[in-house]
């Protein structure tokens, strides 16, 4: 259905939209007649957003704006690609976006394109594969494609693909699989694969641990890292809380390419870091946890690509939250965001920004982060997808 809202883009500042802790946005945008998608990216510096306008039928444009001032860079009809793109991502340098969308062909499939910002060129069209990313190869940033398939012996099947950022020139391809029992089908001990990081070009495994003659025994399983385009295990560490690794290989295989992350306790009384060295640790937040909508939890990890010095996660107000029901009233759905510093001894969720939301509402909130800067959009309150009001706010 063709949605169309009748506003006309504006950039300014302005004291009715501030935060509830009082800080003015540096840019709010208003749709035209396009709305803004769930895409935002901001890049590494913060000096440039790129979104994505759509009316949500055959209109589709990436545009990537100059930030404080909102001034547009680049615009680029993505519609020959898809409209209805779902990931944008900065190069490290900010000279091209990396866009990820649904191959329209073999869902639920993927294909990509690099968009070069100084001149709207778009590469080569990659995929399709399950899944893109970037990645550090050799030394650059190259685009990483990901396939993966069932086999018919039970095992798995993992095609990864490494691209030139500016060329699109093939750089490296490896394949590997798992057999019916789950391990990888590489020479040595058994590896068997928990998630994946570094843009889809390493593994987390379980290393079956080696038999010592001397001892006469079985050495203890131990946690490595398969190195996928080197063909072998580039780090190993012994598991000090085996049942721990046990318990958070699900939570991980279903994030890869995060080292760390956020997740609610198992007992859903609180949040917890999960961080690369399998320690959870419980995270105090500025309201009640009981608060929030845990549904609403979302995370970015800065920089997106490499080793990740923070996460940034938001949460919104739940209006009907068993206290609001309590004292028979609604909450405002308020927008709070958090950071982690994750080289802390003692990390800690610090919240940065609070926008105020409005009572008996639920309207999700879609959020960027880069260089001291964050980009929120609030979404439609009936629609699936995008929304009319972007705000670009300093963060310290």
């Amino acid at each position: 259905m063709k949605r169309i809202l009748l506003a006309t883009l504006v950039a300014f500042a302005c004291p009715a939209a501030a935060s509830a802790d009082g800080s003015a946005p540096v840019l709010q945008l208003k749709a035209d007649d396009t709305f803004f998608d769930d895409l935002l990216a901001l890049d590494g510096a913060g000096a440039q957003l790129a979104v994505v306008r759509t009316d949500g039928s055959h209109r589709c444009r990436l545009e990537v704006l100059a930030l404080p001032s909102g001034t547009k860079k680049q615009a680029v009809d993505l519609a020959p690609l898809s409209t209805t793109p779902e990931r944008l991502v900065f190069s490290p340098d900010g000279a091209r976006v990396l866009v990820v969308a649904p191959s329209p062909g073999s869902p639920p499939a993927r294909v990509a394109e690099v968009v070069e910002v100084a001149t709207g060129r778009t590469g080569k069209r990659l995929g399709p594969a399950t899944d893109f990313a970037l990645a550090t190869v050799g030394g650059r940033t190259r685009v990483v494609a990901f396939d993966s398939r069932s086999g018919e012996d039970g095992g798995t099947s993992w095609q990864v693909t490494v691209t030139d950022l500016e060329s699109g020139r093939p750089v490296a391809k490896k394949s590997l699989r798992t057999g019916n029992g789950g391990a990888l089908a590489v020479r040595g001990p058994e590896l068997r694969p928990i998630t994946w990081l570094e843009g889809y070009t390493q593994i987390v495994v379980t290393k079956q641990g080696e038999y010592d003659k001397k001892a006469d025994a079985q050495k203890p399983d131990s946690g490595a890292v398969f190195d996928v385009l080197r063909g072998k295990v580039t780090s190993n560490h012994d598991l000090k809380d085996l049942v721990a690794w046990i318990k958070n290989a699900p939570e991980r295989a279903s994030r890869p390419n995060q080292p760390a992350f956020v997740l609610p306790s198992d007992d859903l009384t609180r949040l917890e870091l999960l961080r690369r060295d399998d320690v959870r640790v419980a995270l105090t937040l500025a309201r009640p946890h009981a608060h929030y909508d845990l549904d609403s939890l979302r995370q970015r990890l800065e920089p997106p690509t490499g080793t990740p010095a923070r996460i940034w996660f938001s949460l919104l107000v739940d209006p009907t939250s068993r206290d609001a029901v309590a004292q028979k009233t609604y909450f405002a759905d308020d927008f709070d965001l958090y950071v982690i510093d994750l080289a802390a001894p003692s990390p800690t969720a610090r919240r940065v920004l609070s926008m105020s939301g409005e009572k008996r509402e639920k309207r999700g909130v879609v959020f960027a982060v880069g260089g001291g800067r964050t980009a929120l959009l609030r979404k439609h309150k009936t629609l699936e997808r995008g929304g009319d009001d972007l705000r670009v706010f300093e963060i310290r």
